[in-house]
């Protein structure tokens, strides 16, 4: 059985590496992203060449239903087929690796271990967590890969987006990602906290899930004498990076908006 990050490292050599945000640490260097061909997506497909024929195909079957235009299909998969552009849909991803054949339904319900709702899982995100899009375990549609981190600590996902896309990178706030989970069943993972086991004190190397345990200023920098961005409230639930033995970089949504700053660690706990 692989490693995760084995794949994590294949899928990303095969991301755009234009699409990359600015400052993120990924789990390869970024100079290796794309190297290995830039994939582009078509619903249903698995790492093929693509034809005109396939395309024809596609466009019938599932992009005029869905309610695509010729024009803006034809657009958006311009010099595809004389590039001979490799396209692959989000599941085809991970069934390329594996040499199997299943969806991200497939892949929630076969696949994973320690899974359930975003807003259920407090544990931290790993390195090649698999994440889901969908009203119910029963309607997933969509799955991306866990493949970095930013500074902040907002974890990255390798994800096969859309025609209009391609395999790219994005941050894990740009897409409304319902469920998660571990792929333990086709790969390993390395000192992989559990649902149930999450960590009792902050990590000192890595991001982590924190609480509030007393209302604290979020600041600007790292000092007592810097601005206040907002108060975080006792028992606010934050995203967490170590910065030094007395602060801590956090992320946190308030009324729908990304907030950040640094707080004192001495009232976060890990959770």
């Amino acid at each position: 059985m692989d490693n995760v990050k084995q794949f994590i490292a294949w899928a990303l050599s095969h991301a755009k590496q234009s699409s990359v945000p600015e400052g993120a640490k990924l789990f390869i260097p970024l100079e290796k992203v794309g190297t290995a061909g830039e994939w582009e997506y078509l619903y249903g497909t698995t790492g093929i060449v693509c034809t005109q024929s396939k395309l024809n195909s596609k466009y019938r079957s599932y992009y005029k239903p869905h309610g695509w235009s010729l024009h803006d299909y034809q657009a958006a998969t311009k010099n595809w087929v004389a590039e001979k552009r490799i396209v692959c849909d989000c599941q085809g991803l991970c069934d390329y690796y594996l040499h199997i054949d299943t969806n991200a339904k497939g892949n929630y319900a076969k696949f994973c271990t320690s899974k359930g709702s975003v807003k259920n899982i407090t544990r931290k995100y790993v390195i090649g967590e698999a994440v889901f899009k969908g009203s119910a375990p029963s309607s997933i549609n969509h799955v991306g890969f866990i493949c970095g981190f930013m500074p902040d600590g907002e974890p990255l996902v390798v994800e096969e987006k859309g025609l209009r896309y391609g395999c790219v990178v994005t941050r894990l706030s740009s897409t409304a990602w319902t469920y998660r989970g571990l792929m333990t069943k086709k790969f390993e993972y390395d000192d992989t906290p559990t649902q149930d086991t999450a960590p009792s004190t902050p990590s000192a190397d890595g991001a982590y899930h924190g609480q509030i345990t007393g209302n604290v200023y979020l600041r600007t920098a790292p000092s007592t004498t810097s601005s206040k961005v907002m108060v975080l409230r006792k028992g606010m639930k934050v995203l967490v990076t170590p910065y030094n033995d007395s602060w801590v970089q956090v992320a946190t949504y308030v009324n729908g908006l990304s907030r950040t700053g640094y707080a004192s660690v001495k009232y976060i706990r890990a959770i």
